[in-house]
């Protein structure tokens, strides 16, 4: 497990931290809403075009694998000389 990711709000000290046992994580983000940058989402996985890249760790389930992988969402508040009381 690595941290993949994580996001740090100014305002109210709130952080999220994404760890995961998967190499790559996307963001998604809610620019098409009338209200920009009203929701986020963090997706782990494997990199995009896996299949193509043979360097890239590989994606393929074999006919009675599992597939199991795991991904922790935490939060923590920290405070700061910015943080709203």
């Amino acid at each position: 497990m690595v941290q993949a990711a994580s996001l740090y709000d100014f305002a109210t000290g709130r952080q999220l931290v994404v760890t995961t046992d998967l190499p790559g994580v996307l963001l998604y983000t809610a620019g098409y809403y009338r209200e920009p940058d009203t929701a986020v989402c963090l997706e782990t996985q494997f990199y995009p075009d896996t299949p193509s890249h043979p360097g890239f760790p590989s994606c393929l389930l074999q006919p009675g694998e599992v597939y199991e992988h795991r991904t922790v969402f935490s939060f923590e508040l920290i405070k700061n000389e910015n943080t709203i009381k």
